[in-house]
């Protein structure tokens, strides 16, 4: 078996991976930071796939590679989904599989699948997406459901000196969710104006109870860094 020279793969199927998230970008009405997201990993899933691509199998790499590009590209929309971050397109298509559950809630997965592929007129590889995408989103509404909806604690700016806030920042964007990180600066004014959460819930459509939630968590997840 040949090893297929990495920087030789992401030049040749580069514009497939971007194509591919370009298609999720429009199914699941993505921002263009998720997209970012989702094409460097689809490039990370091609690199570790042409680690053990065998060109004796007759197929082409880009044949070989895409079902697990696809599958590491979900696998990311999952993980940035949070009560915060869903589309409203989205957020639609969940709200018909949420009264889908309540009509039928003994339903199991695989008939879940054949009734949204059915009703909302999907196709089976849709719907299967879908169905894993909304379980992900709810399992982060209840990870999230013991989250304080309180005013964010304003203590963690209070005493923080120049080197400090300055780490503080450096953290918005590698440890937090690009909303998340968003929220923070808004909220506690870093680099721009101070908005209430009020404010902040108008600008981007969601509820102010929701962004106090979100700061609270992006504020525990910091602290977890610098106490």
């Amino acid at each position: 078996m040949r090893i297929i020279d990495k920087d030789t793969a992401i030049k040749e199927n580069y514009k497939h991976i971007v194509a591919m998230a370009r298609r999720s970008q429009y199914i699941y009405d993505l921002g263009e930071d998720m997209t970012e997201v989702i094409i460097n990993d689809g490039c990370v899933s091609l690199m570790e796939q042409a680690d053990s691509f065998d060109e004796t199998l007759g197929v082409t790499f880009w044949s070989y590679a895409k079902k697990g590009i696809y599958g590491a590209m979900l696998s990311s929309i999952q993980r940035m989904i949070t009560t915060f971050d869903v589309s409203e397109h989205l957020n639609r298509q969940f709200t018909n599989i949420s009264r889908i559950l309540k009509q039928y809630p003994d339903i199991s997965d695989e008939e879940l699948i054949q009734k949204a592929a059915a009703e909302l007129k999907f196709s089976n590889k849709k719907a299967i997406d879908l169905v894993a995408l909304y379980s992900r989103s709810r399992a982060e509404l209840d990870d999230n459901s013991s989250i304080d909806s309180s005013n964010p604690d304003e203590s963690l700016f209070e005493i923080a000196d120049e080197k400090t806030m300055e780490f503080i920042s450096s953290l918005l964007d590698t440890v937090l969710k690009p909303r998340h990180a968003e929220y923070m600066r808004l909220y506690y004014g870093i680099g721009c104006d101070k908005l209430s959460c009020a404010e902040i819930a108008e600008e981007f459509c969601v509820t102010e109870s929701a962004v106090r939630k979100a700061v609270n968590v992006a504020i525990k997840n910091i602290r977890g860094y610098i106490e």
